[in-house]
């Protein structure tokens, strides 16, 4: 069967996986580039320029982590005026917000705009509430990736949490290697942090002084009455998420208990005056930890993913 690929813009198409799988459809198109939003790729691509984004159509899904590698793609396909297709399962959701990423960059205009722009040539586009947020997200950090942005970093912890919370319906035969990829991804996102962030704020274990994070990793802070930190996982923590979704956290050094995580989620502390639950929760006990340099920040940011 075939299907109907969309043209957005010159040269740029959109379509469901019905066309992008058909022999007809990329010939009568002149398809010579696919990208595939799916949770897996085309067993036969027909071109051979291909690149898949491993995405399901969920709001808690991380799209925006790929908008510049899927711009760079489509931009390189349009300056040799060769088509290219971007195709999920019906070419509604997935496949439609990466080609409205990829007009927000090239023409430098919001993502309302650019959804109407996708909307008027394909009119069932409709990309979900979590990819609208990433797209204005995208639109606020002035088309490009900005890992210290404390929105983009909470989008990426929280797929991290939602892949580690269904670990158990993966086979068992895939299960380790599935879930170092899942940890390995998360850290591979944020990797840049620590050349770009110069921390003014340095968290140390209380027996043993070793750095233990800075607060770019904190997620809430100076909640009132409250005894805890929570935190975004680091790096020394990767052996306890690839095995558990819950846990003590001890420290890397002298292994002192100083907190526990679940990836589902965890209540604030009773004595708070806002009572909430914190999803995921990396939950560091503040009378275990020493802080370094200047004063706690003053800003209080609270997860938006519970």
């Amino acid at each position: 069967m075939d299907g109907y690929c969309s043209e957005i813009v010159k040269h740029v198409y959109l379509s469901d996986i019905m066309a992008a799988s058909s022999p007809t459809s990329i010939t009568r198109y002149n398809i010579k580039h696919i990208i595939t939003c799916n949770i897996k790729p085309i067993s036969e691509p027909l071109v051979s320029s291909y690149l898949w984004i491993d995405s399901e159509d969920m709001p808690r899904q991380d799209l925006i982590s790929f908008f510049e590698i899927t711009y760079s793609f489509i931009e390189k396909a349009v300056e040799k005026k060769e088509n290219v297709l971007v195709h999920c399962i019906a070419g509604i959701s997935r496949s439609a917000t990466i080609v409205t990423a990829y007009l927000m960059k090239k023409l430098r205009k919001p993502a309302e705009e650019c959804i109407e722009l996708v909307r008027k040539e394909r009119s069932i586009v409709d990309p979900n509430e979590g990819f609208r947020r990433q797209l204005k997200l995208y639109e606020t950090m002035g088309y490009k990736i900005n890992v210290l942005n404390k929105d983009y970093r909470l989008i990426v912890l929280d797929q991290l949490a939602s892949r580690l919370s269904r670990r158990h319906f993966i086979h068992d035969t895939e299960t380790s290697n599935a879930v170092h990829e899942i940890v390995h991804s998360y850290f591979t996102k944020l990797s840049s942090t620590d050349q770009l962030f110069k921390a003014k704020v340095v968290y140390k274990c209380k027996k043993c002084r070793i750095k233990l994070f800075t607060e770019i990793h904190v997620i809430s802070d100076n909640l009132v009455n409250c005894k805890s930190l929570y935190i975004e996982p680091q790096p020394w923590m990767q052996s306890m998420l690839t095995e558990l979704t819950v846990s003590d956290i001890n420290c890397p050094s002298c292994l002192k208990k100083i907190g526990c995580f679940d990836v589902s989620g965890i209540d604030c502390d009773s004595k708070c005056t806002t009572h909430t639950s914190i999803r995921p929760a990396f939950k560091i006990n503040v009378n275990d930890i020493d802080v370094d340099n200047l004063a706690l920040p003053s800003t209080v940011f609270i997860s938006q993913a519970h």
